[in-house]
């Protein structure tokens, strides 16, 4: 939340020195404009700061704060509508492809058991989808 206050406060001044051009103020006018900046980036900041806290101190549902979890369900409920099956990425023919490229060694080791991984893709329900051996 901090950080976007920041990003409005730079906002606003950037569009009150555009307003301005950069060398046009008195030092008396860019003092007033730098406090008034500061103060609204104040406001910007303890708004910021209450609305988090609000945020936290609502009821939870499944350990998520309501306000967010009615978000989170209307996000759940908006994307299926959205999302076809037919608009997968195309299977191309292994002839088609080429050699595979390595995109950096930090953090692969040689200690990783091909034949122990797993993947398992489970859906809301827990139902099982897919699962590779």
């Amino acid at each position: 939340m901090v950080t976007i206050d920041f990003l409005v406060l730079f906002v606003i001044h950037l569009a009150q020195v555009l307003r301005a051009g950069w060398s046009n103020l008195s030092m008396d006018e860019y003092k007033r404009r730098s406090r008034r900046s500061f103060l609204l980036g104040g406001a910007a900041s303890v708004a910021g700061l209450m609305g988090w806290r609000w945020v936290q101190t609502q009821e939870t549902r499944h350990r998520i704060p309501s306000i967010l979890r009615v978000r989170h369900e209307l996000n759940e409920n908006v994307w299926p509508g959205l999302f076809r099956d037919r608009h997968e990425a195309p299977i191309f023919d292994r002839s088609e492809s080429s050699i595979l490229r390595v995109n950096g060694r930090l953090g692969l080791s040689n200690d990783i058991s091909v034949k122990n991984w797993k993947l398992k893709v489970q859906d809301r329900t827990q139902a099982t989808l897919v699962e590779l051996d």
